[in-house]
C-alpha cells in the first residue's frame, strides 16, 4: 500500500476517534505491518492530534479566571488547615 492515500488516512481518522470496525482494525494493522515508515507516520499523526488538541485546550483557558480560582482554594485550604491545628 502507498505511505498515505485516502482509505488509509480515513483508517487512521477512525482510529484516533474510536471509531474503527473490526474489518478497518485489519486493514489499517496491515497497513501498519507492511512498513516500518507507516508505523513512523501513525505515530506522528497521533502525537501531532494529541499536541493539537491540547494546545486548544490551554488557549481556551482564562489565566485570570484560573488564577482567582486557584487563590481561592488555597485560600480554603489553609483555613481548613487552621481549624484542623486549633480544633475549632
Amino acid at each position: 500500500m502507498d505511505l498515505y492515500d485516502e482509505n488509509i488516512a480515513r483508517l487512521i481518522r477512525h482510529s484516533l476517534i474510536g471509531e474503527l470496525s473490526e474489518l478497518e482494525r485489519g486493514e489499517l494493522e496491515a497497513w501498519l505491518h507492511d512498513s516500518e515508515e507507516h508505523q513512523v507516520l501513525f505515530e506522528k499523526i497521533k502525537k501531532e492530534i494529541r499536541i493539537s488538541s491540547e494546545r486548544s485546550f490551554f488557549c481556551s483557558l482564562n489565566d485570570e479566571e484560573a488564577w482567582q480560582k486557584f487563590k481561592i482554594a488555597t485560600r480554603e485550604r489553609k483555613q481548613r488547615v487552621y481549624i484542623r491545628k486549633f480544633g475549632i
